[in-house]
């Protein structure tokens, strides 16, 4: 004889989640971390890098430029350099260079290239002087060498001597170039990494070698399949070239390609990026849906985070992060601060879990929050539960902000409810 008893299922089921920083960029699980003036510490994410008052400007700057410990300043009213730890103006500059490139002398002075759309230039001791009737959108010294590119055309000149850089306006054989051909586009960046020259096209990279007095030049086409490179978002990140397409944010050894993310470069206008590096990290200005944004890439976490320091008009880095917002020069600090210009800040997660209802979301951390889900919002306090109770859509964003620089998130916590009818 057989005997049947029936089993109840219970009506519904629940799954609870804490969301370290970790597990919120997981997107293997279909989230997406969007830090906006949110940076990561060891108490979790805390209220992004502060700034510091460093000098006046007398105009509207357009550009800035870092050479070790000075910074310059692109005046577009006045067509003037402007150099603000010395005070020193260079006019007639033109327009406004795209590439800086720094040389040294023995005696440890150096002077400066300036590689705009339509010629060179060269300040040392004060003085400004054209250096050639060729222009580039980015350039870099490589084995005593100025190399920079132009749209298909690599240039370059001879070696410095021991007294300083070759200014090839005073002498008709300082240059050479080399035409490329018209496969993968314009060049949009160049570097100087581990001994070799690489070149950044459109759609591709060469590797280039151009060693001593003979140049003994040899170039080839790496392979490569990340998108489509946007011009200016080339940056030497000390053990690794990184750059940005339209498919993200990537990093490359000389090797090997490693794709770090989309790196919110969705939220980017990819034809406006001011590369360089800070500490190793990824540092760029990029303009997207809330303006001029100062964007943060770390390697070693693996995570990037957009700083508003707005309203600001350019940012670079090097020994040191700085960015202008009229009429004062600042320098990036590591003490918090609410960005300038913006009473908030805020990061927006994105929940994949279209099968599940949202009973609650609650902060752990300090301080109080706005969190807003879909349409509804509500002001907590820090272990305060926001009760939903709705079913979610198949990429359900929750933005947590607050207007107090003590913002510290350790987690969040999630509370999901599973109907048997589902």
């Amino acid at each position: 004889m057989r005997y049947e008893k029936g089993i109840t299922l219970p009506a519904e089921s629940y799954s609870f989640e804490r969301l370290t920083p970790k597990e919120m960029r997981d997107a293997d699980k279909g989230r997406k971390l969007s830090l906006y003036h949110v940076r990561e510490s060891a108490q979790g994410l805390v209220c992004g890098e502060g700034y510091q008052k460093m000098y006046g400007v007398d105009t509207y700057v357009e550009r800035l430029y870092l050479n070790d410990h000075e910074i310059y300043c692109y005046e577009p009213g006045t067509r003037s350099l402007f150099e603000a730890t010395t005070r020193t103006r260079y006019k007639s500059v033109g327009a406004y260079p795209y590439a800086a490139v720094a040389h040294y002398h023995e005696d440890g002075t150096s002077g400066m290239y300036w590689i705009s759309s339509e010629k060179l230039m060269h300040t040392e001791n004060g003085q400004l002087e054209a250096a050639g009737n060729y222009g580039g959108i980015a350039g870099v010294l490589h084995h005593e060498r100025l190399f920079f590119v132009s749209g298909k055309t690599l240039y370059y000149t001879r070696p410095f001597s021991a007294e300083g850089a070759e200014n090839p306006s005073r002498d008709p054989h300082g240059f050479g170039k080399i035409e490329f051909s018209t496969e993968d586009g314009d060049f949009v960046g160049i570097a100087s990494f581990r001994n070799r020259l690489y070149l950044f096209r459109e759609r591709g990279i060469l590797r280039v070698r151009a060693d001593g007095e003979a140049l003994n030049f040899s170039a080839e086409t790496l392979p490569y399949a990340c998108g489509k490179i946007a011009s200016g978002s080339v940056a030497n990140c000390g053990d690794r070239l990184a750059f940005i397409t339209d498919r993200g944010l990537y990093s490359f050894d000389g090797g090997t390609y490693r794709f770090a993310g989309n790196g919110d470069t969705e939220e980017m206008n990819l034809s406006t990026i001011h590369a360089s590096s800070y500490l190793g990290k990824y540092f760029a200005l990029v303009r997207g849906s809330q303006g001029n944004s100062i964007y943060l890439y770390d390697f070693e976490r693996n995570y990037g985070h957009f700083l508003l320091a707005t309203p600001l008009t350019d940012a670079v880095a090097g020994y040191d992060a700085f960015f202008e917002s009229y009429p004062y020069l600042y320098r990036l600090t590591e003490e918090g601060a609410l960005p300038k210009g913006r009473t908030e800040c805020f990061l927006r997660l994105t929940l994949c879990e279209p099968l599940r209802r949202l009973e609650w979301v609650r902060i752990v951390g300090t301080g109080e929050f706005t969190v807003r889900i879909g349409t509804r919002q509500k002001r907590v306090k820090a272990g305060e539960k926001f009760l939903i109770g709705a079913r979610t859509s198949p990429k359900t964003e929750i933005t947590v902000s607050a207007d107090s620089s003590d913002f510290a998130i350790s987690a969040i916590d999630v509370l999901w409810r599973q109907p048997n009818d589902d």
